[in-house]
Parts: C-alpha cells; sequence; structure tokens
C-alpha cells in the first residue's frame, strides 16, 4: 500500500510541478510567446534549416542528445536483462564488450511497436507491455522484462492512447493503473461510454461535456480552426488524465520534454503517427503521406513532405519555416489530447453516433448543439491552421505546402494501422523491432497480416 500511494503522489505532484511549461493561455486555447532565440541563428537558415522548419535527412539535433544519453541506460538494462535470462553458454559481458569494442558508437537498439484499433489496441497493448516491464510484478520471472531495454516506442491510433496515457502520467506503469482500478480518479475508468461518461449520473455527464464545450470555445475565440478531433481528443484526455484539474486541457505535447521520465531518459523515445489527407480525397497507400509526431517535432520523411518542424511553435503562422510577425510565435496547439486524437481520427465518427437509446436526450442535446459549430463534412479529418509547412521548400508535393492549413487523418485509414516506419528509418539506427499487431481484420476478430502487407507495399516503393 505504501508502494502504490507513493506511485501516485509521484506522479501528481510531477504533474503539477510542469503547469509552468503547458499551454501560455492556461487553457485549450493556443497563445502567443516570443519566438525563441534560435531563429537567429545562421545555421537556422541554410540549405536544410529554414527557421522552425528543416529537411527531413536526419533525425534532429534533438533526437540524437537524448538518444545519446538513453543509450547508456539501455546498455546497462540489456545487460541486466540477459543475465537473468539464464542463457547456457551464452556470456553476457563477453558479448557485449564485443559489440562495444567493435563499434563504441553504436549501441543495440530495440523498438517497440503498437498498432491502431481503439480501445481494444489500448487495452491489448497495456497487457502485452505488462510483460515487458519490470515493474510489473511477476514479469522478471515469467515475462520477457526488455521494455527498460527499448529504444524507441510508437504508437497509432489506439495504440497511441495507450502510449499517451503511461507518457504523460509521468510513464507510469500499467501496474500501478490496475492497482489504482475502483480509486477515485483512477486511469482508464471505462466504466461507462465516452459519450456519457456519467452513466446515470446526469449532472457528471453534462458537467463533463459543458467544460468540453468551453475549451473548443477557448481555442476558437483565440482565432484557432475547430475540427471533430477537438472534442474527440478532449473527451479522451478525462479518461486519460483525471488526476488534472483540467483534464490535461492546457497539456502540450512538447510538455513531454519536461517530464521527469523523459527528462532523464527513463523511457524508450515516443513517437505517434498520423497521416495527412486532404479534404474530399481518400488515403490509399501508395498516395498518402505518414506523418510523425514526437516530442521534438511534427514531420514526415516522405519525399511528399521530406520536413520536420519544431511541435511547440506549429500554431505560429510561417512562411518557410519562419514567423510572418517577427518576434511573435503561437506556443499550445500541440495539445496532448489534439495530438493523439489526430492519430484516432477514424474514431471520430463515434462522437456523431447520438442516436442511441442509452444516452439520455438532455446529454445528445448538449453534444448535438456544440457539433453544430463543428464542420461535418470529412469528419476523419483534424485541421492545424495555419500550416508549419506552408511554402518549405524541400516539398515533392506542391499541395501539401501550398494550402495555408496542414490536414492529418488516422495513421490507419491506409491499412497500415502498424507504426513501423519511423523506427525503419536508418538514421535511427534501430537493430530489432517487436510489432505488436491488435488490428481486427477477419469477421472473427482477428489481424490478418494485411498491416504489414501495406507497408512492404508502400517501403517498395520510396526511394533508396
Amino acid at each position: 500500500m505504501i508502494i502504490e500511494v507513493h506511485q501516485s503522489l509521484s506522479v501528481c505532484l510531477s504533474l503539477l510541478q510542469l503547469v509552468s511549461a503547458w499551454s501560455p493561455t492556461d487553457s485549450y486555447a493556443p497563445g502567443e510567446v516570443d519566438c525563441p532565440a534560435y531563429l537567429e541563428d545562421k545555421k537556422y537558415d541554410s540549405d536544410d534549416h529554414k527557421g522552425f522548419t528543416r529537411a527531413a535527412n536526419g533525425i534532429s539535433e534533438a533526437e540524437q542528445n537524448w538518444m545519446a544519453s538513453r543509450d547508456e541506460i539501455t546498455l546497462e538494462n540489456l545487460k541486466w536483462y540477459l543475465q537473468v535470462s539464464n542463457m547456457t553458454d551464452f556470456n553476457t559481458d563477453d558479448y557485449l564488450k564485443n559489440i562495444t569494442d567493435n563499434n563504441a558508437t553504436h549501441i543495440p537498439r530495440i523498438g517497440l511497436v503498437f498498432s491502431g484499433g481503439g480501445y481494444r489496441a489500448m487495452l491489448n497493448a497495456a497487457g502485452e507491455i505488462s510483460g515487458l516491464d519490470n515493474r510489473t510484478r511477476g514479469c522478471t520471472e515469467h515475462g520477457l522484462p526488455i521494455l527498460q531495454a527499448a529504444s524507441y516506442i510508437s504508437g497509432l491510433s489506439g495504440g497511441s492512447w495507450f502510449l499517451s496515457t503511461l507518457l504523460f502520467n509521468n510513464w507510469t506503469s500499467v501496474q500501478d493503473i490496475v492497482d489504482q482500478n475502483g480509486k477515485d480518479d483512477a486511469i482508464w475508468d471505462l466504466e461507462h461510454s465516452i459519450i456519457s461518461p456519467g452513466g446515470i449520473d446526469l449532472i457528471k455527464s453534462i458537467s463533463v461535456w459543458n467544460d468540453i464545450g468551453d475549451d473548443l470555445d477557448d481555442k476558437k475565440d483565440a482565432g484557432f480552426q475547430i475540427s471533430l478531433t477537438d472534442p474527440w481528443g478532449r473527451a479522451l484526455s478525462h479518461q486519460f488524465f483525471p488526476t488534472l484539474s483540467d483534464y490535461g486541457a492546457s497539456m502540450t505535447f512538447t510538455s513531454l520534454r519536461d517530464f521527469p521520465a523523459f527528462s532523464n531518459h527513463e523511457m524508450p523515445f515516443p513517437i505517434v503517427v498520423a497521416q495527412g489527407r486532404a479534404p474530399g480525397t481518400v488515403v490509399l497507400n501508395l498516395n498518402s503521406t505518414l506523418f510523425e509526431i514526437n516530442a521534438y517535432e511534427l514531420g514526415s520523411w516522405d519525399p511528399s513532405l521530406y520536413a520536420f518542424a519544431d511541435l511547440k511553435y506549429i500554431g505560429t503562422n510561417v512562411t518557410n519555416g519562419f514567423p510572418n510577425n517577427d518576434g511573435k510565435c503561437i506556443a499550445g496547439l500541440d495539445n496532448t489530447g489534439f495530438i493523439f486524437g489526430t492519430s484516432s481520427t477514424l474514431f471520430n465518427e463515434g462522437l456523431l453516433e447520438l442516436n442511441t437509446t442509452s444516452l439520455p436526450s438532455v446529454v445528445q442535446d448538449l453534444i448535438s448543439d456544440f457539433l453544430e459549430n463543428v464542420s461535418k463534412e470529412d469528419n476523419d479529418i483534424a485541421e492545424y491552421y495555419p500550416n508549419p509547412f506552408y511554402k518549405t521548400e524541400w516539398a515533392d508535393v506542391d499541395s501539401i505546402v501550398e494550402d495555408t492549413s496542414l490536414y492529418l487523418v488516422d495513421g490507419g485509414e491506409d491499412l497500415e494501422n502498424i507504426p513501423l516506419v519511423p523506427l525503419i528509418q536508418s538514421e535511427r539506427e534501430v537493430d530489432f523491432i517487436m510489432a505488436y499487431d491488435n488490428s481486427m481484420d477477419t469477421l472473427q476478430g482477428w489481424p490478418n497480416g494485411v498491416s504489414i502487407q501495406s507497408q512492404l507495399s508502400s517501403v517498395v516503393i520510396l526511394p533508396i
């Protein structure tokens, strides 16, 4: 019991200490901030770097530095894992010494990948990672405790919900979430529908949706576009961040940089995946642009864009990476719920399914009222305005960089439901990937390999 209380308090205190690093308006709305001093550095106005944007010719300097520190930790954890594995005729010290002596600059890197699939994928991923996490009771004796030795971890749609929940509760363990089940403010309290979070408690449901409506009003009043992804991300956040007074309304994805578990390199480097798509078009695996989002950047390795942007300032109106309003930038558009909501926009349609007998009419009316202010065309699209890649010069497809908005959708809409692509980039030097496919491709509810096949089709056409 003492351990449980300590773990929960440590998460709450860590989050409270980070409030100053969140949205500048202390709300869901982005707000004006001073532009970072690094924009004055000449290296940010070069052939490969323009202001907030850069060519996708490698990983960012920030990621490089972070991974250098993570490598030191994973090497020790890999040594521990190999030792507790009790393999016969295998000397752990000799094996690792041989690796480091022959290639001192490269530490073995392991990647973990979790597919999309809504709540099914989220909960399956929770069970899967429990068997890899030495914080899970019994994992060392009966599991595969390799999580602490992993370098990268990626999630898509439901996989991104699972990943974001752990990340933004300061890399809590699934074991701790399970131990807190049934208590007040428990994470992943899924007893009631996301549409009617209070169940028979109508006052609670009305309060939740009123709060979400206020959040959307804040963002809209600040001059930013609202899409169905906004209420979707906010509704999910109520289930994922119950210990926060605003349920993550002011928590940004880039605030992860300051979370102790991230800044101390205690977790694998996390990546969330989405797809680019213009309104009125259909995503096909051979024509879509795959985007990745991490604590530092948003962007794509695909030739169609071939660029990354500083995630913290994606709300800034820019041309070719440079702010149009000298000295004044925007921060806070990268709300955490909006980011993982973007990776799961396929489920936005759920918010429109209001004709259900289990949903009280007063709640239906409330949701319907504020959905009237959200475009019902292309409900699966998350709109990022202004476009952080407007007029960037490295893209092969003009339509992406000529539009004043960037449109992203569920990363699985092109059937590539396993977010492998970020981890197979040679620049990341990942040696081994464990991929978990929690898709529901068959009538019996099982994955059938279509995601891997789609990945192969798209990778083959990429230039070598």
